[in-house]
């Protein structure tokens, strides 16, 4: 991450998620950074994420865009790189200046 200047990764894609930390559940979000790996997931995964998760803090949210700027809000994380997709990174540019704005 350093070479490419980025403060932290978020993986929304399935394949990246089970690969980084063992998650085989249908929805989640992961990021990558400085300051630890944090796996994202609602109520219908959490006993599942507690049985699969290794290597990273598991953060609960109610709804998955609020959940993944919450916490990118609370890590200070600069929105560099997303991966994927785009639109998921307007939506949580959107939802952080939201958040921001309270």
């Amino acid at each position: 991450m350093e070479a490419h200047s980025l403060d932290g990764i978020l993986f929304t894609s399935l394949e990246n998620i089970r690969y980084f930390c063992g998650f085989t559940g249908s929805d989640g979000a992961l990021t990558l950074g400085p300051t630890g790996s944090f796996f994202l997931t609602d109520s219908r995964y959490w006993t599942q994420a507690d049985g699969e998760v290794r290597g990273s803090k598991i953060v609960h949210y109610k709804k998955k865009i609020e959940g993944i700027a919450s916490l990118l809000l609370d890590l200070d994380a600069r929105m560099s790189d997303l991966n994927p997709p785009l639109s998921l990174s307007h939506s949580i540019e959107r939802s952080s200046k939201n958040w921001a704005n309270r």
